[in-house]
C-alpha cells in the first residue's frame, strides 16, 4: 500500500539504491550410501550441496520404519558442519527391520528440502548362546547332548555342536599335542542330539551355538570326558582232536587252532 506505480519506465532510483540476487540450487542434500553395519546400525554417507555463497549450519537426518508413518530426527552438531561432516552413524534401531532415511540442510536461517528417500535393512540378530548344555549316555566314542534354547531373540536355523580336546602322545622322547575337532550341525527345532566319533578317554571341552542368519556365541565350555575302549576279546584255541598218540610219560595231540583274533604266538 505504501508503493504506487507510476506506469512502466517512471521511477525515481538512483544507482546508490542498486540491489541483487544471488540464485544458489535448492540445497538439497545428495544420499550416496546407506547400508546396515549391524543388527542396530546403520551408516550414511551423503553429498554436501553444491553451494557457493551460502553456510550450511547443520543437517537434520530423518529416518521411519518403511512400514510406519512416523519419523524420528537426529541433529548434526554444528562441530561436525563445520569439519566438512558428510557421514553420520545412526544407532539404536531395531534388528532385521527396513528403515528410511532422508537428509536436510539448514542453510544460512533455512531448511533446505529433503533428499531424495534411501532405503536399507538392519541386519539379523545375533542369537544368544544356549544354555543348559548336558552330555548324557556317554560311550568311548559317543555321547547324547541337550541344550535349552536362550531367550528368543531371533530366528534359529539351526544349533553347531563343537567338541574339541587336545591328543597327546610322544614321539622319539619329544611329547607332541594335537588337536582334535567333532562338528555336528541339526536343525534349528532341536534341542538334542547324538554324537558319534569320538575318541576314547579323551577329554572334551563341549559348546553348543545358535545361528540364524547370522552366527551366535558358542555356549559355556563343559569338560565331558570319553571312557575307555572295551578290552578285546581273546578266543580261545578250538582244538579237535584228530589223533592221541604217545607212551606211559608222553602223549601227543594234533589239532587246528582258530584265526579268528589274528596269530597266535
Amino acid at each position: 500500500q505504501d508503493c504506487i506505480f507510476g506506469g512502466w519506465g517512471i521511477h525515481n532510483c538512483r544507482h546508490d539504491e542498486d540491489t541483487g540476487v544471488i540464485c544458489e540450487s535448492n540445497g538439497v542434500p545428495n544420499i550416496t550410501s546407506a547400508s546396515a553395519l549391524d543388527a542396530h546400525t546403520v551408516s550414511l554417507q551423503w553429498l554436501r550441496p553444491p553451494l557457493k555463497h551460502n553456510v550450511i549450519h547443520h543437517y537434520v537426518i530423518s529416518y521411519r520404519e518403511t512400514s510406519a508413518g512416523d519419523s524420528s530426527e537426529i541433529l548434526r552438531s554444528l562441530l561436525e558442519t563445520l569439519n566438512n561432516s558428510t557421514s553420520a552413524v545412526v544407532t539404536g534401531l531395531r534388528a532385521n527391520t527396513a528403515y528410511t532415511f532422508q537428509i536436510k540442510a539448514l542453510i544460512d536461517r533455512w531448511y533446505g528440502h529433503y533428499s531424495s528417500p534411501a532405503n536399507v535393512t538392519t541386519e539379523d540378530e545375533a542369537p544368544l548362546a544356549p544354555i543348559g548344555v548336558t552330555a548324557n549316555q556317554v560311550t568311548a566314542t559317543s555321547m547324547s547332548v541337550r541344550w535349552m534354547p536362550a531367550q528368543p531373540n531371533a530366528l534359529i536355523t539351526k544349533y553347531e555342536i563343537l567338541l574339541t580336546a587336545h591328543k597327546k602322545y610322544a614321539v622319539g622322547g619329544h611329547p607332541r599335542s594335537e588337536q582334535l575337532e567333532t562338528k555336528k550341525r541339526v536343525d534349528g527345532n532341536t534341542v538334542s542330539a547324538r554324537v558319534t566319533g569320538l575318541v576314547p578317554n579323551t577329554e572334551y571341552l563341549l559348546q553348543v551355538g545358535a545361528t540364524s542368519s547370522v552366527r551366535g556365541r558358542l555356549s559355556s565350555p563343559l569338560v565331558v570326558t570319553t571312557k575307555p575302549a572295551a578290552p578285546a576279546k581273546v578266543y580261545q584255541p578250538v582244538m579237535p582232536v584228530h589223533s592221541v598218540a604217545g607212551t606211559q610219560s608222553f602223549a601227543a595231540l594234533l589239532y587246528q587252532a582258530s584265526t579268528r583274533n589274528g596269530p597266535i604266538r
